[in-house]
């Protein structure tokens, strides 16, 4: 499976979380199956939202390698 250039917006609830916003983009996935391989280039995680009493604001860039 390959997947290029892909962005996912998202929000909602879901046992108790809130998510306000939250952004996925990747340049690149490859999965292998056979050969057990999973190669990802430039992925981005963003979400903020809350549970409770309790924030989260969250950020993970991954380079292209």
């Amino acid at each position: 499976m390959q997947v290029d250039g892909a962005q996912l917006q998202f929000a909602g609830r879901r046992q108790g979380w809130q998510i306000d916003s939250g952004q996925l983009g990747l340049a690149r996935l490859h999965l292998d199956i056979l050969q057990r391989r999973l190669e990802l280039a430039q992925v981005v995680l963003a979400i903020k939202g809350k549970r409770l009493d309790t924030t989260v604001d969250a950020q993970l860039r991954w380079p292209a390698g």
